[in-house]
């Protein structure tokens, strides 16, 4: 599947949801304010490859979020004032981040 705008703000998501192999290729996507904490979500190998994705303000408090194999060629993907614990599969604060992701304070 193709994204290249969509809104997901405020979304809560408690149940297993699959982005895995989703691509998001222009425009702007938002998970602002969403709320993971339940269940099971997973970006296994999706592509950010352009456009805007934000997840500002997002909530990781429970259940398991996966960036397994994710590619960041190109776009912003910002994770800015999200908290919780960082998704799995994404780099460290402390280690090499692609261009255009941004990382949470938080972690």
């Amino acid at each position: 599947m193709v994204f290249d705008g969509g809104d997901f703000e405020d979304a809560h998501f408690l149940g297993q949801v699959s982005f895995d192999g989703a691509q998001f290729t222009g425009g702007t996507v938002s998970f602002d304010g969403a709320m993971f904490i339940a269940g099971r979500v997973s970006f296994g190998s999706t592509e950010f490859t352009g456009g805007e994705v934000f997840f500002n303000g997002a909530n990781f408090t429970g259940g398991t979020v996966s960036f397994g194999a994710a590619e960041f060629t190109g776009g912003t993907v910002d994770f800015g004032n999200a908290f919780g614990t960082a998704p799995v599969g994404l780099p460290s604060s402390g280690g090499l981040v692609p261009a255009g992701l941004v990382l949470s304070a938080a972690w």
